[in-house]
Formats: C-alpha cells, structure tokens, sequence
C-alpha cells in the first residue's frame, strides 16, 4: 500500500472519516523521528497516537495506532495521517486543510468522574472491563481476595 493509493486499500467508511478528521485539522502534529519514519498526534474522542514508517516510494511499510479500534486493519487516525503525508508530498496540492486550530478540549478529571459515580455504577464498570481483560481480572482477584479464597481459587486450578 502507498501513499498515493492507499484509499484504495481501506475500507471506504474508514477512508471517508480519516478524510474528515484531516480535513478538520485533526492532525494536530507529525514529527520525523528518522528518515520516512513519523510520529503522528491525532485528536479524537482522546489525542491518540500514529506512527507511520514508509520506504523510500512511498509504500507504507509499518504503521499502527494506539486506539481501541480493532474492527479492520486501519483506523481513521491512520487514515487522516496519511492523508496529511500524502498533502505533505504532494507540496499541499492535496486536499483542502483548515488552517485555523481547533481549541483543545478541556481535560477531564477521570478521579473526580469516577468519585461522581455510584457503587453499583462502578462495580458494573469494572466487570464490564475484566470481561475483557482477563488480566486485569487475575489482579484484583490477587489484590483483594482474603488468603482463603485465592487457596481454593489455586486448588481448583489444579
């Protein structure tokens, strides 16, 4: 896949949102940690980020990001950075991008969300993620379980 092409190769949901993201000025800063190897901030519902490797045509070589998506191969942040590489080779010839910046989205205290909650909401919250997350599951089994439990938790295992 290559930065000229690479709509091509993606889904076209996928395509149409990273396209949006770009043209909204999503893209909030690439920055070159080697020769055809990027670091890319993409400001979503978090700021997340992308790293984008390319050969020296162009032809993405590696490239990942670290948001939840896990529906297809590519996601919209990856698709909006390529979007903003391929403008960047192309001398800005590429799609239309908006100058003006967008105003950071205030920080949300996660401490102050989570003290705002019930118990019953907590607890649901955190089963929900250990359905998920079988690790996080084994540490608060270990964490909060009395000696007695984890001994019978063991024996079974056995």
């Amino acid at each position: 896949m290559n930065l000229a092409d690479f709509e091509g190769y993606m889904e076209q949901v996928i395509v149409g949102r990273g396209r949006k993201y770009f043209e909204e000025g999503r893209v909030e800063r690439i920055q070159v940690l080697e020769e055809n190897h990027f670091a890319a901030e993409v400001d979503g519902s978090d700021l997340y980020t992308v790293h984008v490797n390319l050969d020296e045509n162009g032809e993405i070589v590696d490239t990942g990001c670290n948001c939840p998506y896990d529906m297809g191969n590519y996601c919209k942040h990856q698709a909006s950075v390529f979007f903003a590489l391929k403008s960047e080779r192309d001398g800005m010839a590429g799609l239309p991008v908006k100058k003006q910046k967008k105003e950071a989205k205030p920080k949300i205290d996660i401490k102050k969300v989570l003290m705002d909650q019930s118990k019953d909401e907590l607890v649901k919250i955190i089963l929900d993620f250990t359905q998920n997350n079988p690790e996080f599951e084994n540490i608060l089994k270990s964490r909060f379980a009395s000696g007695e439990e984890e001994i019978t938790a063991s024996k079974k295992a056995d």
